[in-house]
C-alpha cells in the first residue's frame, strides 16, 4: 500500500498474507484399533469441516487413567490414529478425546472414549467329561 496527500506518495508498505479461515470442526468420536496388555491405538474420523484450511495436526489428550484432569497425551501427523507411546497399564480405563489443528489454531475437543488396555484372552482349554 502507499500514502498519498497532495505532496506526494509514500514509499510502499511491506506486504502481508491474510486468508479467510477458521478453527476446524471437531473429530469424531475415537474408538479403539487395537488394544494389548500394554498399549491402545486409537483411529477417528476428520471433523466434517477443516475451517477452509488444511488440518495440520491432531492434537490427542488424556486423564492417564486416574479420572483427573486431561493433559495433552501428543500430537500426530498420521491424521486418524495414535498409539501412545507410554507404557499402559494392563486392565486400567484410559480416557482420551482429540482435536484438530488448522493454520488458525486448534477447534473444539472430540467426545470423550474411555478405553481399557488389555488383549484378548487365551482359548479355554478343551472341555473333559469325568
Amino acid at each position: 500500500m502507499i500514502a498519498r496527500n497532495v505532496i506526494g506518495d509514500s514509499s510502499a508498505s511491506e506486504h502481508i498474507a491474510l486468508m479467510a479461515a477458521n478453527l476446524p470442526g471437531k473429530p469424531g468420536t475415537p474408538t479403539l484399533k487395537i488394544s494389548t496388555e500394554n498399549s491402545i491405538t486409537l483411529k477417528w474420523t476428520p471433523p466434517s469441516d477443516n475451517g477452509g484450511t488444511l488440518i495440520t495436526d491432531y492434537q490427542v489428550m488424556w486423564d492417564q487413567g486416574t479420572g483427573g484432569s486431561f493433559v495433552l497425551l501428543g500430537s500426530t501427523l498420521n491424521f486418524n490414529e495414535f498409539t501412545p507411546s507410554d507404557s499402559l497399564t494392563t486392565g486400567v480405563f484410559y480416557r482420551f478425546k482429540v482435536r484438530a489443528v488448522n493454520y488458525i489454531g486448534a477447534g473444539p475437543d472430540s467426545e470423550i472414549v474411555s478405553l481399557v488396555s488389555a488383549s484378548v484372552p487365551d482359548a479355554p482349554t478343551s472341555p473333559t467329561l469325568f
